[in-house]
């Protein structure tokens, strides 16, 4: 599930799966953030690019324009949600 927020970006729901996650981007940019144990790490995917979403991590997905994702998650055991910090709320896996 995703939104339009005032700032012109769509966010996806924070997400975390129990087994890896893959993205590819197959057209356009997206921006992923990470939640780590301390802070969050950053990334901008491009077309073409590839990126590997540890099990376990709550992430999100941004994007200012137009963007076509090919992703393998898995279905069962994955939480969502729309809190900024997700794991304030939750026990970690």
């Amino acid at each position: 599930m995703e939104k339009a927020f005032d700032d012109g970006i769509v966010r996806g729901q924070r997400e975390r799966h129990p087994r890896d996650e893959l993205l590819y981007v197959v057209q356009g940019s997206v921006n992923v953030t990470v939640l780590l144990e301390e802070g969050a790490d950053d990334a901008t995917l491009n077309e073409g690019s590839v990126f590997v979403v540890p099990a376990g991590r709550w992430h999100r997905q941004e994007s200012r324009s137009t963007v076509s994702l090919m992703f393998v998650t898995p279905a069962e055991g994955s939480d969502a949600s729309w809190s900024e910090d997700p794991r304030l709320a939750t026990k970690s896996v």
